[in-house]
């Protein structure tokens, strides 16, 4: 009947292992690991007829102690009572490790030992800590010492809180069911409240402001692109076409309007912005191919008039009824105002008023291309000598640095071989020799410099030339002159 009531009991249990009698599995772990061993409970006092079962079944030949820890007992106090019950009247130092006392001790009085330590919640890490080492170090010098403590869920969360102290040297037993816990179970984990900033809710938390931060400065940026947009102003591109008979071009004119055929000229003056129109235009919006044809023949028509004067009579107006052939003629010659193109949109031809007079406008746009030409001109530069007081006149400015000599035999044969440029020069110090350097003449801008820069034969151009400024040419000159 015992054996069917302790199935039954088993069957019935609620427990989700199998329950494991706690003195069989101290017997096992003692046998075989030679751990310390910690029984716990919710209850203490349940935990103290566990010490009492284990005390009953030690063999005569085991020496044992039992110590109840208590706040009233420090350190000294525990070790001295666990020393006095096993080794009586020996001498030993109270303030030194259970470890190092007891095993001194048994090696001069070799026996079995057993200690058990009853209520290890109110023990101190200290002497857990040593307990335990204590265990480990008889394992290695093969001695026979049998270490149990017990206690309730307090002990355990202590030795929780300080694992990498207690890993792998200490066993934890459940007093209810026998089974192993490990330093990470659930009844060693305080309870936290939701507002404890654990390590994992920090990251969230973190995780959640930085996306609300790239969220606000996204919606932020696209606020600030819709604004930014909003305040652009709205095109309004118009075109006129006009027809010369042949051709059409499409120019983008605003709001003029003209009323006859035009020459090339004169889109280049409407263009450029030196006519103004004041009758009204019919518009229309522009193709993006009308406005690319139209700024290609404003770019081509300034470039040619460079190269060509044109003949007109001034005195002479041509009427409205001739000047589409005209515009014809005029596009059939060689070297024409405004090259055709593969596409009939290429010819700028517009409608002028009768009393426009395209002579007139021949004029005034010819009369540009001395200007022009004389801006890219060279300018040529006066004397070859020394001339060091030339560039003293100025404070600041520049000028073209062409080239520097240390030999007069070398610069005369430079000299020779551009006979139609003028330069200035002067002399200066470079290590510790005589340097003649020629220049251009002065440019009060940079701009001005460089454009003569750029107008320089191509054998100058070879030679690297560069702007130099009036100022550092001043220093180099009172350098030399302090030097002589």
């Amino acid at each position: 009947m015992s054996a069917l009531a302790q199935t039954s009991q088993l069957n019935t249990s609620t427990d989700s292992v199998t329950s494991i009698s706690v003195n069989s599995r101290i017997d096992y772990i003692f046998r075989f690991s030679k751990h310390a061993v910690l029984v716990v409970d919710e209850n203490a006092q349940a935990c103290s007829s566990v010490g009492y079962q284990f005390l009953d079944q030690l063999s005569n030949e085991h020496n044992a102690a039992f110590v109840s820890a208590s706040t009233k007992l420090n350190n000294i106090q525990i070790r001295c009572r666990i020393i006095e019950q096993l080794f009586g009247n020996s001498v030993f130092d109270p303030e030194q490790s259970l470890a190092v006392s007891i095993i001194n001790l048994l090696n001069a009085n070799p026996q079995k030992l057993a200690i058990v330590l009853d209520n290890t919640q109110f023990a101190s890490l200290q002497i857990i800590h040593e307990l335990t080492q204590l265990a480990l170090i008889a394992k290695k010098a093969k001695l026979d010492i049998e270490l149990l403590m017990l206690g309730d869920y307090a002990a355990g969360k202590m030795l929780a809180e300080h694992k990498d102290l207690f890993h792998k040297k200490i066993s934890i037993l459940s007093k209810q069911s026998g089974q192993l816990l490990s330093l990470s179970a659930k009844q060693f984990k305080t309870p936290q409240s939701w507002l404890t900033l654990t390590v994992s809710k920090k990251w969230l938390i973190s995780l959640i402001i930085i996306s609300s931060l790239a969220i606000v400065t996204v919606v932020w940026l696209q606020q600030q692109e819709t604004f930014n947009f909003s305040k652009l102003p709205k095109l309004n591109t118009s075109k006129v076409v006009a027809s010369s008979g042949a051709d059409q071009t499409v120019l983008n004119l605003g709001a003029s309007e003209v009323s006859s055929s035009a020459s090339p000229e004169y889109v280049y003056k409407v263009l450029s912005g030196n006519i103004s129109q004041s009758s009204e235009v019919n518009t229309q919006t522009a193709e993006v191919s009308d406005i690319v044809s139209a700024i290609a023949a404003f770019e081509v028509v300034p470039a040619v008039l460079l190269k060509e004067s044109v003949l007109v009579d001034s005195n002479e107006n041509i009427k409205a009824d001739n000047q589409p052939n005209e515009v014809i003629n005029a596009r059939s010659k060689k070297n024409e105002l405004v090259p055709p193109s593969t596409n009939d949109e290429s010819n700028a031809v517009i409608e002028v008023n009768e009393a426009t007079s395209v002579n007139t406008i021949v004029a005034s746009s010819a009369s540009k291309v001395p200007m022009l030409a004389e801006n890219n001109k060279v300018s040529v530069i006066e004397g070859s000598d020394i001339g060091n007081e030339y560039y003293k006149r100025y404070t600041a400015g520049y000028v073209i640095q062409i080239a520097g000599f240390t030999q007069e035999s070398i610069k005369q044969e430079f000299l020779a071989d551009f006979t139609t440029l003028e330069f200035k020069q002067y002399q200066r110090i470079l290590n510790e020799e005589v340097m003649t350097v020629l220049t251009s003449k002065y440019y009060p801008t940079r701009a001005e410099a460089e454009q003569a820069l750029y107008a320089l034969p191509q054998t100058i151009l070879s030679r690297s030339p560069w702007i130099k400024s009036i100022s550092a040419i001043n220093n180099e000159i009172n350098a030399f002159e302090r030097s002589q």
